[in-house]
């Protein structure tokens, strides 16, 4: 399987630099910004959601990948998922402008 982490973690590092830099006063004031600072910071928490569900989706794959698992894996599974589940359930997407809780 291939190895997405590399590939996150310089993502999380632009969409860094790219907040910081947004964040610099006056910034903010020059056209579409606004739009780009909104989308960094759901593309951040978009990360941050993938890294809870990510090991979650390989444990999937290889409790299933030989057929019909037994039944401790099988639970051993649903407990993996059960315990990210509160995790995923904090995932909020940032408001747009106008939008209400």
């Amino acid at each position: 399987m291939f190895d997405f982490k590399p590939v996150i973690d310089a993502a999380e590092k632009a969409l860094s630099v790219i907040e910081a830099a947004g964040n610099i006063p006056g910034v903010d004031l020059i056209p579409y910004v606004g739009t780009v600072l909104k989308f960094v910071g759901y593309a951040k928490k978009g990360i941050e959601l993938g890294k809870v569900v990510a090991p979650d989706i390989a444990d999937f794959v290889e409790t299933f990948s030989n057929g019909l698992p037994s039944e401790e894996k099988r639970a051993a599974l649903d407990a993996r998922i059960a315990s990210n589940h509160a995790k995923i359930q904090g995932f909020t997407p940032v408001l747009e402008e106008g939008e209400e809780v």
